[in-house]
């Protein structure tokens, strides 16, 4: 198991991971602790992982604080993470604050993932404040996530007006989410309400 320590490594070693393509940090127990390591070495050297596709840190006890932490990463240094090309933070504690924070970053620095084409945020707490702050960022910056193809958010709280922020979002903004073809909304209690919503305003999802 890796633990929260154990990410001090790269801030002390990041050439030793500068070529690595792949970070899989699953189903551990790294927190916010880990996640303020893993942020300040890409803070410190944002090119120590210049050519990672993909980061998956499912499963890991990250919660909002985590998130702040990583959302900072995307606004001081967009650099950093200019490859990724997969995010997966499904199964952790992010809730509507964290949602602010990633929304912060996008309004920031909307070029910070623009490689970005899937992300996971399946399995977390994020209601509807949560969408009001996503929503809001792909207003104010339709360009961020722009080849973003896949949204996971099963599995959370985001409930008919929760959906209803985000699909009135890209009806008002044509640029916003214009790579999307696959959105996961399972088990977010949205009911057939939602998807009279998802009929009336959204032509553009597969």
């Amino acid at each position: 198991d890796v633990c929260s320590s154990d990410l001090q490594v790269l801030r002390e070693q990041p050439p030793a991971l500068q070529f690595l393509e792949e970070l899989n940090f699953s189903n551990n127990y790294i927190g916010d602790e880990g996640m303020y390591h893993l942020s300040q070495a890409l803070r410190e050297q944002p090119q120590a992982l210049q050519f990672l596709e993909i980061l998956r840190l499912y499963n890991n006890e990250i919660g909002d604080k985590g998130m702040e932490y990583l959302s900072q990463v995307f606004i001081k240094k967009p650099q950093a993470f200019q490859n990724l090309k997969e995010l997966d933070l499904g199964s952790n504690r992010i809730g509507n604050e964290g949602m602010g924070h990633l929304a912060r970053a996008l309004r920031e620095q909307p070029q910070a993932l623009q490689s970005l084409t899937k992300l996971e945020l399946d399995k977390n707490i994020i209601e509807v404040e949560g969408m009001i702050h996503l929503s809001q960022a792909l207003r104010e910056q339709p360009q961020a996530f722009q080849s973003l193809q896949k949204l996971n958010l099963e599995n959370n709280q985001i409930e008919v007006e929760g959906m209803r922020h985000l699909l009135e979002a890209l009806r008002e903004q044509s640029q916003a989410l214009q790579s999307l073809q696959k959105l996961y909304l399972a088990c977010n209690r949205i009911g057939v309400e939602g998807i009279c919503h998802l009929d009336r305003k959204s032509t553009r999802l597969n």
